[in-house]
């Protein structure tokens, strides 16, 4: 049959909710809780508790790096059940915490003390409750990675009898700590022993005193809320021990001395002989165990009810989720509509924009195409009578200074003219160039035919390039008449364009700024010597060289060093309007395209297409600059369209007046 048994549970949850937010080192303010910071709180049942253990640990169960900190409490009263908790923390705030494992292999593997607290493992706040019962002792004696930090803890405390249960106990709210508690409780003797139902009743009331504590601060005045209340426990005929799973192997001493409990002084038997005469008893005993079966009829059909109503709700989830599922579908179905339609009209507009280009260059050449037919009308249709006061007017000059006495004739005084010439193509960190020594030496020629003092430089190295600007500067004359030319690799960073010498630093983008020259350096040093008039030619509009060492594989690996991606992502030289009052600079191509070094692999003309078109033009004499600097992008554009390409020479003009290359 039975025990009697006689029980009596309280619980109250009282206290308010703290309001400081700083960390402080771990304190026991008193004997009813421990103080883990200034808002976690940790509640405890009645009792002598003492810190005996404190340690950091790795707090993941799958390796991960989840730093922590536990504790272990112990109770050295002996006449409270729960003898030992164990608190494991996260160090810091955590999100989307995995609690699966306790939801999940609770409810099939512990079903006798599993309890989900009215939560599910993936809402915002996880309680998460489990237990089973223990042999004589804590987990730590076996090897174990979870329980392995713990073990100097447990070497000093009592060992557990086998009236023992082990709860493990989950909580976790979305961006506070993450806790796992352990609670060792020793039911104690059978004169006052805490069954299964009065231990499930006693952890649910602690759980929720235990999220206010940890997740609000609150603090609990009195103790007693959390205590374990046991009743007497009535004998009769059968004493049923519990089922405790691995602890029913009990030693047959241990069972002789609960025999005694039960029966007492006097031979064996005699005081359940006189309970059987005792017919009160029985009647008492057998209306408990009528009520004991009212009571489990009662809570298997609050099962069954609680079991349709998760049914409903689960039916009604499944309804919610399909009703989203086809919602997703049809909001999915209109936004590919939405981007469909959108490319349409993003293709609508792209060939609009092409076609709008293509009319306008039409409209430009005719434009231009008028102009000459102008020009040359006006020269034709200058009259006779204005031709012949012209020659009146020059011939009354000449009697004129016929009749003045006779002078040294004057000497035509021209302006001097400097040109710094520089072609850069043996590169030691990126690659080398075709063309650029060749169009440098190329252009010097042409330049001291035309009269004008060169400094030739080519492939040069940081400092050279430095020296070079810096002698050249300091040599051109106020109202001098100047030309700077470069053939090479160029880079951009932000607005600013730099010339790279052969010995470029590749290890970061600074190294480039440092040893490359900036170009508005050179075109500012010039137009300081308040010169008559500046011609920048820039050949250098080419592919990023940093880029396309990067690419390489049998290259020096610029992408894999983290401090040259900004030189690896910055853009080839890009023509800007940067010339200054009096100064001309033209671009061999224009921002973002690619300037030419042959029509072909059978191009025999050893200059790049910009620069051979260049030589050609500014050799026709009686062309002013700006007309050959025009007709110089026309043809690169028509040669470089016959190979399917776009080129198109930048031009930005600030110049007074006219420059022509030939003085004649």
């Amino acid at each position: 049959m039975r025990p009697l048994l006689v029980l009596t549970f309280l619980a109250l949850l009282g206290g308010g909710l703290g309001n400081a937010t700083a960390e402080s080192q771990i304190q026991v303010t008193s004997l009813k809780e421990l103080r883990i910071s200034n808002e976690e709180t940790l509640p405890l049942p009645p009792g002598n508790w003492r810190i005996v253990f404190k340690t950091s640990l790795n707090l993941c169960r799958f390796g991960n790096n989840c730093e922590g900190q536990a504790f272990i409490l112990n109770n050295i009263d002996q006449k409270s059940v729960i003898r030992t908790i164990v608190v494991r923390r996260t160090s810091n705030r955590v999100k989307n915490w995995n609690t699966r494992w306790c939801y999940e292999e609770g409810a099939k593997k512990f079903p006798q003390y599993f309890d989900p607290h009215e939560t599910r493992e993936n809402q915002l706040l996880n309680k998460c409750s489990r237990g089973y019962p223990n042999n004589t002792d804590y987990p730590v004696v076996r090897p174990d990675r979870r329980w392995d930090p713990l073990k100097e803890g447990f070497a000093d405390l009592p060992r557990l009898s086998v009236w023992n249960v082990h709860f493990e106990i989950v909580l976790f709210e979305q961006n506070k700590r993450y806790y796992e508690i352990d609670i060792f409780v020793d039911r104690g003797d059978l004169s006052n022993y805490a069954t299964d139902e009065v231990l499930k009743a006693w952890k649910k009331v602690y759980v929720e005193g235990l999220s206010s504590g940890l997740f609000r601060g609150v603090t609990y005045s009195d103790p007693a809320m959390f205590a374990v209340n046991t009743s007497d426990i009535l004998i009769s005929e059968t004493v049923l021990i519990p089922d405790l799973g691995a602890a029913s192997s009990i030693n047959t001493e241990h069972s002789g001395s609960l025999r005694d409990k039960v029966e007492g002084e006097g031979p064996p038997g005699k005081e359940y002989a006189a309970h059987e005469k005792n017919e009160a008893a029985r009647l008492r005993e057998k209306e408990l165990e009528r009520e004991v079966a009212r009571q489990e009829a009662d809570r298997i059909a609050r099962e069954r009810d609680e079991r349709e109503r998760v049914a409903k709700v689960e039916q009604e989830r499944q309804r919610r989720l399909e009703a989203d599922r086809a919602g997703i579908e049809a909001a999915a179905a209109q936004k590919r509509a939405r981007e469909e339609e959108l490319a349409r009209e993003v293709a609508r507009q792209e060939a609009d924009r092409l076609a709008r280009e293509r009319d306008e260059r039409e409209r430009v050449a005719k434009v231009e195409q008028e102009r000459q037919r102008r020009l040359e009308a006006a020269r034709k249709a200058e009259s006779v009578e204005e031709q012949l006061k012209r020659l009146q007017d020059t011939l009354a000059m000449l009697k004129e200074q016929a009749a003045q006495p006779f002078s040294e004739p004057q000497k035509l005084t021209r302006p001097p003219r400097h040109a710094l010439v520089i072609g850069n193509a043996g590169y030691q960190s990126v690659g080398t160039l075709n063309n650029a020594t060749a169009d440098a030496v190329s252009f010097a020629k042409a330049l001291e035919n035309f009269g004008f003092t060169v400094a030739l430089h080519t492939d040069i190295r940081a400092q050279e390039f430095k020296t070079a600007v810096f002698e050249f500067t300091n040599q051109v004359e106020t109202g001098a008449e100047v030309i700077f030319y470069y053939a090479g690799h160029g880079v951009q960073f932000g607005s600013s364009n730099y010339l790279l010498p052969t010995d470029v630093g590749a290890d970061n983008s600074e190294d480039v700024k440092v040893t490359s020259f900036e170009l508005q350096q050179i075109l500012n040093a010039i137009s300081q010597k308040q010169v008559k008039f500046s011609l920048a030619v820039i050949d250098a509009c080419r592919d990023n060289p940093f880029k396309v060492a990067a690419a390489q594989p049998n290259g020096r690996g610029l992408a894999n060093n983290p401090k040259m991606q900004a030189a690896i992502n910055a853009s080839g030289v890009s023509p800007s309007n940067n010339a200054a009052i009096g100064q001309m600079v033209i671009y061999s191509a224009s921002a973002g395209q690619q300037a030419l070094d042959n029509l072909g692999p059978n191009d025999p003309n050893p200059n790049g297409l910009f620069t051979r078109v260049f030589l050609e033009k500014m050799s026709q004499s009686g062309l002013a600059v700006d007309r050959i600097l025009r007709l110089v992008r026309n043809d690169v554009i028509r040669l470089a369209k016959s190979v399917n390409h776009d080129q198109v020479p930048a031009l930005y003009d600030q110049t007074v007046g006219e420059f022509y290359f030939s003085q004649n």
